[in-house]
């Protein structure tokens, strides 16, 4: 008897659906196993809790009668996440720290180069200049004073030799950034020292007004301790310290 192209056809249907009746099958099976194990999971976890309260409880009642129960808040940090805590402790205490002899940066991942940063090391000079971020092209700050520790952001503004000018955005995540240009102005420190009083031992405070931009007719008032002030206006008036 000769198959025709319709029994062939009809027979590859066939196979097709005794293939994905098996596999529907199998897919079924697995689903159950897997709903079989979160329900032995939820189950372990349930007893688990409840093994835990009740040696909570026994505990409570081994105490003695006069004793109140310790209240644990909805701070109380596990053993494991103190251990937790305590790993991280370490590993940010083995941080190694790598500084670059010329411009001074300090980072773990640094690479250094015979002591020194690769962006120094392979920065050319031409005809014996400086390093860009060396010493020598007086790029280092050095040490804050004294004088100048603790200051108020109002107290910093007065003595600022130049006066920065750029646009600030608020970035999602409480985060800032700028674009465009950065204008710096120069600002007359040594004016403002002449019009302070004559006896500046009379007073402890000085009231400072700040005229608004927007309004002339508007000030804002700020209030300094003069005598810290006092102590910083030579360091900040002095030649040496321009750069």
């Amino acid at each position: 008897m000769t198959e025709t192209n319709s029994d062939r056809e009809n027979q590859k249907n066939r196979e097709n659906q005794r293939r994905q009746a098996a596999c529907k099958r199998s897919r079924n099976l697995k689903n159950q196993n897997v709903l079989k194990g979160r329900n032995i999971n939820q189950q372990t976890r349930q007893d688990h809790e409840r093994r835990k309260i009740e040696e909570t409880y026994l505990e409570n009642d081994n105490t003695d009668s006069d004793s109140q129960p310790t209240s644990h808040s909805a701070t109380t940090l596990s053993e494991e996440e103190i251990s937790m805590l305590q790993d991280f402790c370490i590993k940010m205490d083995n941080i190694n720290y790598k500084l670059c002899i010329v411009c001074q940066e300090r980072i773990p991942l640094l690479t250094l180069v015979k002591g020194t940063c690769k962006r120094c090391y392979y920065e050319k000079n031409i005809w014996g200049t400086p390093k860009k971020f060396s010493e020598g092209n007086n790029m280092h700050p050095g040490e804050v004073p004294n004088e100048l520790k603790g200051l108020s952001e109002i107290e910093e503004m007065l003595i600022f030799q130049v006066f920065t000018v750029m646009t600030v955005y608020q970035l999602r995540g409480e985060q800032n950034g700028y674009r465009g240009h950065v204008i710096n102005f120069p600002q007359d420190i040594q004016g403002f020292t002449k019009h302070l009083p004559r006896d500046p031992s009379s007073l402890d405070v000085l009231i400072i007004r700040r005229q608004s931009s927007n309004n002339p007719t508007v000030f804002r008032n700020f209030t300094i301790f003069l005598k810290p002030y006092l102590r910083m206006i030579p360091f900040s008036t002095s030649p040496t310290t321009s750069r």
